[in-house]
């Protein structure tokens, strides 16, 4: 048997640990972009591992910030009516042209460099910290 050794930190992942606006031109800097998009997402967000009810679109983004390193980020956004979904703003904000009911191409949302707003960063229960969760979506 060998003997062979992993860096102990390699299990700490990087994360934004400011919240505001990310991306070129914002108070925090970096390169933005999203580089995905999924409608009807495969799976939904971990918090709402119950409900069968409501589909959702994910967004990914990366964020290249010179500080935090390289991090990447999902965003679940409900679509079911009355969900509070903000999936068609940040879809318009990215410079897509949404219709009068909804109606978008997804081919055009990902990839597209952007600039988002992420709320502070919080602690998980198991005491890693991770990004905050995206709160807004700025094309560029």
């Amino acid at each position: 048997m060998s003997i062979v050794s992993i860096d102990p930190k390699s299990a700490d992942r990087p994360y934004l640990k400011l919240g505001g606006e990310y991306g070129a031109g914002r108070n925090n800097g970096g390169e933005v972009e999203c580089v995905a998009f999924e409608y009807p997402a495969e799976a939904g967000p971990g918090y709402d591992r119950e409900s069968r009810d409501d589909t959702y679109c994910q967004f990914t983004f990366t964020v290249k910030h010179p500080d935090f390193g390289f991090v990447s980020l999902r965003h679940w956004e409900g679509t079911k009516e009355g969900s509070g979904s903000r999936a068609l703003e940040f879809i318009r904000n990215l410079g897509v042209e949404v219709g009068d009911q909804g109606e978008f191409d997804d081919s055009q949302v990902a990839p597209r460099k952007c600039a988002i707003e992420v709320r502070d960063p919080r602690q998980g229960n198991d005491g890693r910290w991770w990004t905050g969760n995206v709160s807004n979506v700025f094309g560029i």
